[in-house]
C-alpha cells in the first residue's frame, strides 16, 4: 500500500491528490495507527477538497472576494496579531520535532 506520506499525497494511479499545494495537517497525539491517521486527515481537509460539488456563487467578482479576505484579516489582527499564530507555531513545531532546521536558518 505505500507508505503514509505515499497514501497522503498520490491517488491509485500514482498523480498527486491535490494539484494545488502540499500541507501539514495537525492530528491529536491520541490518534493511533495509520489508518486513524489518514481517516482524520481525510476528514480535517473535506472541506477543502477541490472536487466538492457546491452551489454556485452568486457573485463572480474577484475583488468581492478579495475586499472581504482584507476585512477578516484585518479583524482578526485586531485581537489576535498573526505574529502570536506564528510565534504559537514555532513553539509546537520546535517542541516536537527538535532536530529540524529552524525557521530562521536558511537551508
Amino acid at each position: 500500500m505505500g507508505s503514509l506520506l505515499d497514501q497522503l499525497l498520490f491517488n491509485k494511479k500514482g498523480g498527486l491528490k491535490m494539484s494545488h499545494f502540499i500541507t501539514f495537517v495537525l492530528v491529536p497525539k491520541n490518534i493511533g495507527g495509520e489508518e486513524e491517521i489518514l481517516g482524520e486527515v481525510s476528514r480535517l481537509l473535506e472541506p477543502y477538497n477541490e472536487n466538492k460539488e457546491v452551489e454556485p456563487y452568486l457573485t463572480k467578482c474577484h475583488c468581492v472576494n478579495f475586499k472581504v479576505t482584507v476585512e477578516s484579516r484585518e479583524r482578526v489582527e485586531k485581537e489576535m496579531p498573526i505574529q502570536h499564530f506564528r510565534d504559537e507555531f514555532r513553539l509546537i513545531v520546535d517542541k516536537n520535532f527538535p532536530s529540524r532546521t529552524p525557521f530562521d536558518e536558511e537551508v
